[in-house]
């Protein structure tokens, strides 16, 4: 089945996503969680945004996760919900109870059933 940009014309296969090892997936995850939970505790202590990013334990999250970063300090109920459902996809990949396509499949099906489901409604036209 061919996809169709907006104009009629086709658009291009997506390139496939590089394997990630196990060992590296289960790697990523630590390190995610453990800056959440030094942002988490330093947002405790009153520190700013601006502060937290600067911090000399969170400089190399920022780097590697800026979006992600940003994300802990607009949290809300949805947001968190999304996070743990990435962390707990990344602990799978990490332990070879998925794959990365699998994961990624899990992950856009929570986002979409979270913010975009409710918005566009079920009773759309099908096309």
């Amino acid at each position: 089945m061919n996809r169709r940009g907006p104009g009629g014309g086709p658009l291009p296969d997506d390139e496939p996503a590089v394997p990630i090892d196990p060992a590296v997936a289960s790697a990523r995850s630590a390190f995610v969680k453990a800056k959440i939970e030094i942002v988490k505790r330093l947002k405790a202590e009153g520190k700013t945004q601006a502060e937290v990013e600067l911090h000399p334990e969170i400089v190399p999250f920022v780097a590697s996760y800026p979006a992600l970063f940003k994300m802990l300090f607009k949290i809300d109920i949805n947001s968190e919900a999304a996070l743990r459902t990435m962390l707990a996809m990344l602990e799978r990949m990490g332990t070879g109870q998925m794959t990365q396509d699998q994961a990624s499949t899990v992950v856009g099906q929570r986002l979409y059933d979270t913010f975009i489901k409710d918005k566009i409604g079920e009773d759309r036209p099908q096309m």
